[in-house]
């Protein structure tokens, strides 16, 4: 698809895959072990409720253990649709973590290859862009992070680029087919951020195609071409993928970072020119490195980095490398964080971190560095067909070869550290779920919520980059006045002792867990050890309750519940993958029944088997009203947007083998009206 299928390229990939290996060895070598990431606690507890709830139902759609439910399938970054991660589920909890990192980072390494074999760089040059890559500062380090989902989407970056030079640079209005799978695979990777990056890059191409058009092209019809065929991709690969879009953009819609974040906050860690030096060429700090680097480094070598320039100047009339120049350059000036980066910000107010646009910075210089090898060798030490040039070029190589791996080694392993999964995660909490309850966690340092969640405990906060804005709003109440720009780009709950017990207890939290003694009404200590305080909170209302005030009173308002002895509530089915929950409520009159879980658009209720609307109510939690008497209160989740989803994905994949299939049938036409199969296709008439 992208390559010749040469022994030789077959050959590459597999020294690269070593490579990986060699820095995965100490986990691969053992059982049971998985390589140590700060935030990997996020994706195994995603992946831990993925597991449970397959063995129930066909699609996971919502998580009852975090935020006091969440859609699950509609979250990108849980990967429930990945076909790799799909794969990769086949195998055992360690296994898939090791091998959702160790694939990705080898796929990075591919990816370069590719690149610079598509810009015109010879082979041996091109391996060593690519060790530089998959060694480098943008993949080792989010390892150590344990963020899958970045690694998982920036490594098809460099795939999707080499397949849009190639789709572009034909007369043709329909996309390969390797740009349309590329782009969709990264699109279903998960980190949106990244994958919204790589649609400007691969327009910003097209624009840049359509000033400096191939040689022979008529300059008119090639942009009208152009303008087309990037047309035609966003919609295919928005089309094919709609089955997760959809659901996500129903997500994206209720979120808290839907109308942006404040700018303190999008422009969180930027670096100075000076600091991006440094992490591009010495990122080594008394003989370590620095871990802690994974949002602001780009470190694919001091060679590579050193080489890069004259890379840049040799290769001055090669249209694609300019591209992947320019387009790093301006990667470069929005990640320092610069006045140019307020422009970032209005455009994409929910996007933070400057340094996330180092990927293509670092894609830049190593291919640049890759490209002034590859002119070393072959023009200056090859071309003067002298005796021994070819022993000099060989030697250049293994020296330049053994540079590049060395240092990638080096730095790379030590960001690679193994552990063992149990001593990782927690396999039990030191205390008994209260049934139907939820439990809020106070010990973060000690006892992460991800952790008590994966064990298929509800609770009701979480980590998450998506949240529901109005189940933020109630976070924010029970922190209290924290409007710090990390809290409210991560609204959690567990930073401090809830400041008003009656929110907590009205989102049925029956157990708190603390490292320090606490003094809250209603909450009384139920146990102690191992430096954990465990509560019991007597006034959780349960997963269902009547307003006190009349119906006329405006829902949205907080109110507390009542506690009526002629009112009785039983929990039927909780905490379900489908979303289910069933109650029985007897009233003695028509009153709101609130429920405790978060308001979400696709979320549907039944009383007695008829449908009820259902609506927000105290800030953001789920109501119906309910007549007197015995009746059954039902709400499911109905996924609308992922049924509509696939339907879009299955005529967008017909239409496109359709018009494929008559697209050939008119190309082979022309062929044989112009004379036979040597007709060159890139000159062809558009399909």
């Amino acid at each position: 698809m992208f390559l010749k299928r040469s022994p030789i390229d077959l050959l590459v990939l597999l020294v690269l895959l070593s490579l990986t290996i060699a820095l995965f060895a100490e986990v691969v070598g053992q059982s049971g072990f998985i390589p140590s990431g700060v935030d990997l606690v996020q994706h195994y507890s995603r992946e831990a409720f993925n597991r449970r709830a397959l063995q129930e139902t066909w699609v996971p759609l919502w998580n009852p253990y975090v935020f006091s439910g969440f859609p699950v399938q509609a979250d990108p970054q849980a990967g429930v649709f990945y076909p790799p991660s799909m794969f990769l589920r086949l195998f055992s909890m360690p296994t898939f973590l090791t091998w959702s990192a160790a694939f990705h980072v080898w796929l990075f390494g591919v990816g370069g290859y590719v690149l610079c074999r598509t810009i015109g760089v010879g082979r041996p040059a091109a391996s060593l862009g690519a060790v530089g890559l998959l060694l480098g500062g943008i993949m080792m380090p989010r390892v150590y992070a344990g963020h899958l989902d970045v690694l998982r989407t920036v490594s098809w970056l460099p795939l999707v680029l080499a397949a849009a030079m190639k789709s572009f640079d034909r007369n043709r209005v329909l996309p390969t087919v390797a740009l349309v799978v590329t782009l969709s695979l990264e699109v279903l990777a998960g980190f949106l951020q990244i994958a919204v990056y790589t649609f400007v890059a691969v327009g910003l191409y097209a624009a840049f195609s359509a000033g400096w058009p191939p040689a022979g092209y008529p300059r008119w019809t090639y942009t009208r071409a152009l303008a087309m065929q990037y047309g035609v991709l966003v919609a295919l690969v928005l089309g094919i993928t709609a089955f997760q879009l959809l659901p996500s953009a129903q997500l994206i819609v209720t979120a808290g970072r839907t109308s942006g974040m404040p700018y303190g906050a999008s422009i969180d860690q930027p670096l100075s020119l000076g600091e991006v030096a440094t992490h591009m060429i010495a990122p080594h700090r008394t003989g370590e490195v620095e871990t802690e680097s994974w949002e602001n480094t780009a470190y694919v070598g001091w060679l590579l980095a050193f080489l890069a320039p004259v890379g840049c100047f040799v290769g001055r009339r090669r249209r694609r490398l300019i591209f992947v120049s320019l387009i790093g350059a301006l990667a470069l000036l929005l990640g320092i964080g610069n006045p140019l980066y307020w422009f970032h910000y209005l455009v994409f107010p929910m996007f933070r971190i400057p340094g996330r646009l180092f990927c293509f910075w670092s894609i830049g210089v190593a291919v640049c560095g890759a490209v002034a090898i590859d002119w070393l060798v072959r023009e200056k030490l090859s071309a003067n067909k002298r005796p021994h040039a070819t022993c000099r070029s060989f030697i250049v190589l293994l020296v330049a070869g053994l540079i590049v791996v060395v240092d990638g080694i080096s730095y790379g392993k030590h960001f690679v550290r193994a552990e063992p999964i149990a001593g990782r995660f927690a396999t039990s909490v030191p205390f008994k779920p209260t049934p139907h309850g939820r439990v809020l966690s106070l010990c973060e340092n000690r006892l992460q919520t991800s952790e008590i969640s994966a064990l298929g405990i509800p609770s009701v906060d979480g980590y998450n980059s998506y949240f529901l804005g109005d189940y933020a709003k109630l976070a924010q109440s029970v922190r209290g006045d924290d409007n710090s720009d990390q809290s409210l780009a991560f609204p959690r709950m567990a930073v401090r002792p809830p400041r008003d017990i009656e929110l907590v207890s009205a989102l049925n939290v029956t157990d708190i867990l603390s490292c320090e003694p606490l003094a809250l009404p209603g909450v009384i200590l139920a146990g102690e050890g191992d430096g954990f305080y465990l509560y019991k909170n007597t006034g959780a209302v349960g997963r269902a309750a009547v307003r006190c005030e009349q119906d006329g009173d405006r829902l949205l308002d907080w109110r507390p519940t009542c506690s009526d002895p002629e009112t009785v509530i039983e929990v039927l089915a909780a905490d379900r993958s489908d979303g289910r929950l069933r109650v029985q409520v007897e009233l003695p009159e028509a009153r709101t029944l609130v429920l405790a879980e978060p308001f979400y658009p696709e979320r549907r209720a039944w009383v007695d088997g008829v449908p009820t609307r259902i609506q927000k109510a105290n800030i953001g939690l789920s109501a119906v009203k309910v007549r007197a008497g015995l009746h059954t209160v039902e709400l499911r989740y109905v996924p609308f947007s992922l049924v509509w989803g696939v339907l879009v994905a299955v005529v967008t994949l017909l239409l496109w083998l359709v018009v494929a299939l008559r697209a050939r049938r008119l190309e082979s036409g022309l062929r044989s009206e112009l004379g036979g199969v040597g007709t060159p296709t890139s000159r062809l008439p558009l399909n």
